[in-house]
């Protein structure tokens, strides 16, 4: 009836257009194998009558695409992983050594005569014809986008109000736009964030900083930034070396001179991430605090280093993820004090994301 009612609400919809149906029709799998392409047939067969019966009702057109699945295993695992049957881990790996459909059928009766949870609760939710609509959605122009912005910005989705802001070039136009986009979607922090990195980029270092930090406390994040920084006018990067004459300076981290870099963690900043960093339980390090391969530089990642060793003596876990913070821990002399070390950096980050990686899942054979 949902998906009934989706379908003939496109009619009247100007953006909408409806395309089609695809329609999955399976059978649970404790059934004979004959029998359940059977009974998937049928209830394909009369899901297909009803829906083109419905089209033609509606005087609406599009493509009906069928497909059968008579075992539908992979079903039945996903909701007996998520049930609260006592047994399954033992349940599922049974089944999982049985390759041939017809043993594996035979064992799922002797299983459901067990466990009354199977036949009552599970079996029966894969006795189905699942129906899946197309609906393309239309989007505006980019003429019409900037249009509504101005005449009826409530109109827009929150991505076609950052699309807008992308539209024009002076950057007081792209704020107002990405204002408003902040305005209609509180909840959303991609425009707030927006704004902050073309204040970053205008040289508004204080401002952008300040809107960052809203954004980290609306997420529960404690962001700590250096309010000074260790700089020099003159490190040759080849040999790591500073040149002769050269100075070494401290300056805010929002006042560094042109003639400078900013080249590690100054005083005020080490003492920051110290103070960040004690009593933490969970510690996950990824990045020098400055060019630490220079001995002049090593102050504000030898603080951290120190301070996670600290941690960690005291019941911290620490993880050091990437060959930088690696080669930090190897020059202080820290690398049996923190809890582990990997060398990946990126792709630790990537994995506790919970992206996929390619190695990894080229070992698992996915």
């Amino acid at each position: 009836q949902e998906v009934e009612a989706m379908i003939k609400a496109t009619k009247d919809e100007e953006r909408r257009e409806f395309e089609g149906i695809e329609m999955v029709s399976t059978a649970s799998p404790e059934g004979a194998y004959t029998l359940n392409e059977r009974l998937a047939d049928k209830r394909e067969s009369a899901s297909t009558k009803y829906l083109q019966k419905m089209l033609k009702k509606a005087k609406m057109e599009g493509q009906i695409t069928p497909e059968q699945v008579a075992e539908n295993w992979e079903g039945f695992k996903e909701l007996v992983e998520q049930s609260n049957l006592q047994d399954k881990a033992l349940v599922l790996n049974v089944l999982a050594r049985i390759s041939d459909p017809e043993q594996r059928e035979q064992e799922i009766r002797n299983l459901s005569a067990a466990y009354k949870e199977l036949a009552d609760d599970i079996l029966p939710q894969l006795r189905y014809s699942k129906v899946t609509a197309t609906v393309k959605n239309i989007g505006h122009t980019d003429d019409e986008i900037l249009a509504l912005v101005n005449s009826d910005s409530q109109a827009l989705t929150l991505e076609e109000l950052l699309y807008a802001a992308n539209l024009v070039k002076e950057n007081s136009k792209k704020v107002e736009i990405l204002k408003i986009a902040d305005k209609n979607f509180p909840q959303d922090l991609r425009a707030k964030n927006n704004i902050a990195d073309i204040c970053y980029k205008e040289g508004k270092y204080a401002e952008a900083a300040s809107i960052w930090k809203e954004l980290a406390k609306k997420n529960g994040v404690e962001l700590v930034m250096a309010p000074d920084a260790v700089c020099c006018e003159d490190l040759d990067f080849g040999t790591m070396t500073i040149k002769e004459g050269a100075k070494i300076e401290v300056y805010p981290s929002n006042a560094i001179p042109a003639n400078m870099e900013g080249l590690d963690a100054g005083p005020e900043a080490q003492k920051a991430f110290a103070e960040a960093i004690k009593g933490c339980k969970t510690i996950l390090w990824n990045g020098p605090a400055g060019v630490f391969e220079c001995d002049d530089f090593t102050a504000g990642s030898r603080a951290i280093g120190d301070a996670i060793a600290q941690a960690t003596a005291e019941g911290a876990f620490s993880l050091i993820g990437g060959g930088d913070s690696v080669a930090c821990c190897t020059k202080f002399g820290l690398t049996d004090k923190v809890s582990y070390i990997s060398t990946g950096g990126g792709a630790l980050l990537e994995a506790i994301e919970g992206k996929v990686l390619p190695g990894v899942a080229a070992v698992k054979g996915e």
